[in-house]
């Protein structure tokens, strides 16, 4: 991916230099530059990052795109955005219930977060319905973007110079710009005003104008990504996730606090989501 961006212009990621695939490494260029505290962010910063994305939208019809990937967990209609969900939850439900701290997730999934999925589910079929449209539905190729699928200052560097530079394409592919959109704004990692969510909004759809029903789509799908990243945050209490943390860095010691601490995070998303799933809150100019 960052081969394809750097042939075709975009020098704002860093160059790939070479690649052992046998060895499973590789080198890149080096990033002369600061990482970006969330408390940090600018305006500035805002446009830039939409600038990379719009530019990377551009090269949708380069030479090469045709044989890119599809990006991690891209969904493409709102039923596999459901099946995803779907997927994720019954992971959680999976996990052991015994201890307190088990048990309190198994009583959050089951009193709070399922009562919510039912409901938000059966407003997105309602919604899609009276707009006329299919939830089996995939999005048109035409479409479609090019996206990091893990875009945001938690993944990127600033130069001296003010210049961003945008790391990490690993997920790199094609999908929805209503994810990337609903991603950036809900990543845990970015803590961003409500004033810099509208113009990340305002500049994506004004960059993407020519993709039509965007704005609608995003409307319905945001709180269905809300929803998954509420599952996102939960990984903690997985197996998996706890195997491949012990085996970076050993099991924390206070695991059991962290559980809890993403535990409410995940209530707090939730809560939100809740309260604001029937109205599309991170715009400031008038779209439906």
């Amino acid at each position: 991916s960052l081969e394809f961006l750097w042939n075709h212009g975009l020098d704002i990621v860093p160059k790939p230099v070479t690649v052992d695939l046998a060895l499973g490494c590789a080198i890149y260029q080096h990033v002369d530059g600061q990482d970006i505290p969330a408390a940090g962010i600018t305006e500035k910063d805002i446009d830039q990052s939409v600038r990379c994305l719009v530019r990377i939208k551009e090269l949708c019809e380069a030479e090469g795109s045709a044989q890119l990937p599809i990006a991690a967990e891209a969904c493409f209609s709102v039923q596999e955005i459901f099946q995803n969900i779907d997927g994720r939850l019954v992971r959680l439900q999976e996990a052991p219930a015994d201890g307190e701290r088990y048990q309190d997730l198994h009583d959050f999934l089951d009193r709070e977060f399922v009562p919510s999925f039912t409901e938000i589910r059966q407003w997105c079929q309602a919604t899609f319905d009276a707009q006329g449209m299919s939830l089996e539905q995939e999005l048109a190729h035409s479409e479609r973007t090019l996206s990091p699928s893990d875009f945001g200052f938690h993944n990127a560097m600033k130069r001296p110079n003010g210049e961003i530079v945008f790391l990490d394409f690993e997920y790199f592919g094609w999908d929805d710009p209503a994810k990337m959109i609903s991603d950036f704004l809900l990543h845990p990692a970015m803590v961003l005003g409500e004033g810099l969510k509208q113009r990340f909004v305002d500049g994506m759809l004004s960059g993407f104008h020519e993709h039509d029903d965007l704005a609608r789509r995003l409307a319905v799908v945001y709180p269905l990504f809300g929803l998954k990243w509420c599952t996102i945050i939960l990984n903690e209490f997985l197996s998996e996730k706890l195997a491949r943390r012990e085996f970076a860095n050993g099991v924390p010691a206070d695991l059991v606090k962290m559980q809890a601490i993403q535990l409410e995070k995940a209530r707090g998303l939730l809560n939100w989501v809740k309260e604001t799933y029937s109205r599309f809150p991170h715009t400031s100019k008038s779209w439906s």
